[in-house]
């Protein structure tokens, strides 16, 4: 009964090992360092672009209402 058990962990471990090696493998190769590069580079200017949007309308915002408290006519 020992015997099967550990056979089977063997089985198991070999297994997962593999599994796990080729993730690995993929990651640390070439090919997959430029993809995880790549998706960080998209992360870091949808990122930028967000921010941008975001402070392009917040200045808007304040300059609206520094025109209506100051009396100032509209921008042309």
């Amino acid at each position: 009964m020992t015997r099967i058990f550990w056979f089977l962990l063997g089985v198991v471990t070999t297994v997962v090992t593999a599994v796990n090696g080729r993730k690995m493998l993929r990651r640390y190769t070439p090919e997959g360092v430029a993809e995880r590069v790549e998706e960080t580079g998209k992360q870091a200017v949808a990122q930028a672009n967000k921010f941008y949007s975001t402070f392009k309308s917040a200045m808007r915002n304040r300059e609206e209402e520094l025109r209506k408290e100051l009396n100032l006519d509209t921008p042309a």
